[in-house]
């Protein structure tokens, strides 16, 4: 009897140290994960601003504009400082060269702006609610700028800029059913850079966007088993950015999504997502706004009930599939939307959400949309 005990202690610490390694491993993976968003948003904010600057520097002397930065929480402080003046950085080997400064929890992150041009040595600002709200003039000697006080002034929040709104794909995403900034926030970044900037063709042109955040006023939306909003409601969130697209997030648990499913989709320039779907749905979604492409599963029930033309999809064909038969990894695969259609390829985010790739068809009608902006 006391050797059975002893095997049994034996065999549950054996379960103990398994459990162990797994929760440890587990953590430090999640921990990864995290650090790389993270360092995804600081990066954006990076750039954001110092696109902001060269837009500054390009209007008629003495022009102003304002706007709002999305900030990940981690960064408590941002400072500006003038990079000839002395005793404006922060002890690092390159002050001298550097004039953005992001005060991580843990540690000082800088960054070179160009153009800029300061009336004191160093400004210094904390974000508010996620955002922090800069104003911009143009000067003689380059841009200067102001960080505002009041961070509640702009319904607009840069999460990642590029360029003039004009020559770039400008997303705009709006809140449906969030109940704090932070959580809207968090979830778009998410969306935007391990998501739709991780998806081929957009993670090799993702210079051709810029993505912003609306500031949550009330848009109105009913779920339940789709998502209807009135257009009018979104579009007035939306105006308050720039806007080609138009992307409404609405939050559900995984809970709830298992009570009561939602689908997401599309309609036009405007996307509906069910953030509690599959992560992947964001891309399936777009490639119906962006790239005009079909379903490539089949729903006989939805897609015969309505004016299906399978001339109008770049993915869809009849028998034989000479549309795509040039392309190579290509073939003529029954089922595209309806069972008397064809698509390109065995499998796609088109037709399984699982998928990461969009198939060399869909991704060539995608990446000639792209291709029209700079």
């Amino acid at each position: 009897m006391k050797r059975k005990g002893q095997q049994s202690a034996i065999i549950y610490i054996m379960i103990a140290l398994v459990l162990f390694v797994i929760i440890f491993l587990g953590f430090k993976y999640f921990g990864s994960i995290s650090e790389k968003a993270e360092d995804a948003e600081i990066s954006n904010l990076q750039r954001s601003i110092n696109t902001k600057v060269q837009q500054q520097n390009a209007r008629i002397l003495g022009s102003y504009s304002n706007a709002s930065f999305s900030v990940p929480p981690s960064v408590e402080r941002i400072c500006f400082s003038d990079a000839d003046a002395l005793g404006s950085g922060f002890g690092l080997p390159d002050d001298e060269v550097n004039n953005l400064f992001l005060l991580h929890r843990d540690k000082i992150i800088p960054y070179r702006l160009k153009d800029l041009d300061l009336d004191e040595s160093q400004i210094c600002g904390r974000p508010k609610n996620g955002k922090i709200t800069i104003m911009f003039r143009t000067t003689r000697n380059g841009t200067n700028i102001e960080i505002s006080e009041d961070q509640e002034d702009e319904g607009c929040v840069s999460i990642l800029e590029n360029g003039p709104p004009e020559k770039k794909i400008d997303i705009v995403f709006v809140p449906y059913g969030y109940k704090s900034k932070e959580s809207y926030t968090r979830e778009a970044n998410r969306l935007i850079n391990s998501i739709f900037l991780q998806f081929e063709p957009f993670a090799s042109e993702s210079d051709k966007f810029n993505f912003y955040l609306a500031s949550g006023k009330e848009v109105k939306c009913t779920v339940d088993g789709y998502i209807e909003c009135n257009d009018f409601s979104v579009m007035k969130s939306a105006s308050e950015c720039p806007h080609e697209h138009v992307i409404v997030m609405v939050d559900r648990s995984v809970l709830q999504d298992f009570i009561l499913p939602v689908r997401s989709s599309a309609s036009g320039n405007m996307v509906k997502i069910n953030t509690a779907d599959k992560p992947f749905v964001l891309v399936h979604e777009f490639g119906h706004s962006f790239g005009d492409l079909a379903d490539e599963y089949v729903d006989e029930r939805y897609y015969s009930m309505g004016n299906f033309d399978v001339e109008d999809y770049p993915n869809c064909d009849y028998s034989g599939c000479t549309e795509w038969s040039s392309i190579n990894g290509t073939g003529c695969y029954s089922g595209c939307s309806l069972k008397r259609f064809f698509r390109p390829t065995r499998d796609s985010v088109m037709r399984d959400l699982d998928s990461q790739t969009y198939g060399p068809v869909n991704e060539k009608r995608i990446s000639e949309r792209l291709g029209r902006y700079e």
